[in-house]
């Protein structure tokens, strides 16, 4: 496999065909990211590789804010994905990630044999950044395990394509 080539979950799958790995569309290079990361009290850090047009943080539960990396991939971002029970804010930052067409900051969807089933953490967001308003191509935003959340940001009246808001 390439370097920049990931298997996430197919334990089973020992090879790639080349032709996967040919599709267009794949071929987008990784990032590396620096998560900052509190389990059990004590804070750490982790690098984690991912495509800069589809970021899912949503495996590590633990995410203290929002690595600074992701600015430098602003105009890439499409999808941003983030399950944490320890994230307390969103930078104003987030606003330059103008290309982004979905947030979903607290819970993911696991897809089961049976159908999908919701798996969501606690999120102790408390406020979205006033920027988030600045986000023109957002089409879903789902902030539902964000139970904390106590207000909306006028800006948000302004994201004409927004379709879906999960609340």
């Amino acid at each position: 496999m390439a370097s920049d080539e990931l298997i996430t979950g197919c334990s089973a799958l020992r090879e790639v065909p080349s032709w996967v790995m040919a599709l267009p569309a794949l071929k987008v290079p990784f990032v590396e990211l620096r998560l900052r990361v509190r389990k059990g009290g004590a804070e750490t850090e982790e690098t984690v590789r991912v495509r800069p047009d589809a970021v899912d943080l949503s495996a590590h539960t633990g995410l203290v804010a929002l690595p600074e990396e992701l600015r430098a991939c602003a105009g890439r971002v499409r999808a941003l994905r983030v399950a944490s029970d320890q994230l307390e804010a969103l930078p104003a930052w987030l606003g330059e990630l103008t290309g982004l067409t979905e947030l979903r900051v607290g819970g993911w969807e696991d897809a089961a044999p049976s159908g999908w089933i919701i798996k969501e953490y606690y999120c102790p967001l408390r406020a979205l950044p006033a920027e988030v308003g600045r986000l023109m191509g957002l089409e879903g935003l789902d902030l539902s395990a964000c139970s904390g959340l106590t207000a909306l940001p006028d800006g948000l009246g302004a994201l004409t394509r927004l379709e879906t808001l999960l609340l």
